[in-house]
């Protein structure tokens, strides 16, 4: 039972648990990712990309969680 619990909390959250210095790192490169995918979709590639960026959103959302 606990192994589920333990599962489940990672499915929700994958990054909790890490190193704080890994947190950080990974943080600073899902930023970067996200400001060049916003870079992107200023023109026509924006219904492309729309989605890679709510998935960006939600690790970067993820990774601070993480870190509180």
């Amino acid at each position: 039972m606990k192994n589920f619990k333990t599962m489940r909390e990672a499915l929700k959250n994958p990054y909790k648990g890490k190193p704080e210095r890994d947190l950080k790192r990974k943080l600073d490169s899902f930023k970067t990712q996200l400001d060049d995918l916003i870079k992107k979709s200023r023109g026509r590639q924006r219904k492309e990309i729309e989605a890679e960026i709510r998935d960006m959103e939600t690790k970067v959302q993820q990774v601070k969680a993480a870190l509180k």
